[in-house]
């Protein structure tokens, strides 16, 4: 988990570093005509909240958080890492907390289709996209306190993950940009998040009223991806 979670945020502190070297050229992107066509190539920061579906161990959790991204765009494909943290309570409008959910992965994305300043308006965009990625879950469960009724156990531990998603996003152009950003947008976009569950063959530990499931040692293994969860996420992203 450690190695991790330091490559994801070694590379959103590369996207901040890199920022100066594009930040000298904004100058030089001033635009003359607000309906000419979209440069959208630059570092590009994402900031957004998430919402979701989330089956763990054949059970499904409401998912509730955030998310950070960094990364770069060049015109209508993008690569960025992404960090994200989710709680995990039961469906429907509930105040029980079961833990929490860090996910750490790469994503790409693709503008399939971009609707410019002449049908949108002057320095503005409009496009859809679809994205595909790739990560790491690590998930740790809430203990159960001694005066607590009765309830399910999260399983904790970390598993791969594949995802795959689509989107609409309305991308802002500044005519005079200042050096950051040169863009604001605003993003929607649906995921969809394949991974294993754990190998059946395990063992439990109870420690009083505490009791968690364990992979046997020699035979932890992930078996293909067999739960799938849905994820809404919306952010708002500064490209300079």
């Amino acid at each position: 988990m450690t190695q991790a979670f330091g490559a994801t945020i070694t590379a959103l502190c590369l996207g901040f570093t890199v920022a100066p070297a594009w930040a000298d050229e904004a100058h030089a992107k001033w635009v003359e005509n607000p309906y000419s066509a979209h440069d959208t190539s630059g570092t590009q920061v994402r900031l957004g909240s998430l919402v979701g579906i989330m089956a763990v161990d054949g059970t499904e959790y409401t998912g509730l958080g955030g998310s950070v991204a960094a990364g770069h765009r060049w015109g209508r494909f993008s690569i960025d890492a992404e960090y994200g943290f989710l709680e995990l309570t039961d469906r429907g409008p509930s105040n029980v907390r079961f833990g929490v959910e860090h996910d750490v992965g790469v994503n790409a994305r693709f503008d399939l289709l971009r609707l410019g300043s002449r049908a949108v308006g002057p320095n503005s965009m409009v496009g859809v996209y679809v994205e595909a990625g790739a990560g790491r879950t690590f998930r740790r469960g809430d203990p159960r306190s001694y005066d607590e009724p009765a309830r399910r156990l999260l399983p904790s531990g970390s598993l791969n993950r594949l995802s795959a998603g689509f989107g609409v996003m309305f991308d802002h152009r500044l005519e005079q940009p200042r050096g950051f950003p040169t863009r604001v947008g605003w993003q929607l976009g649906w995921r969809v998040i394949g991974s294993p569950r754990p190998s059946p063959d395990t063992i439990v530990t109870c420690r009083g009223s505490d009791c968690s499931a364990a992979s046997m040692p020699g035979s932890a293994m992930e078996i293909g991806v067999s739960e799938t969860s849905l994820v809404l996420g919306s952010s708002l992203a500064f490209t300079w």
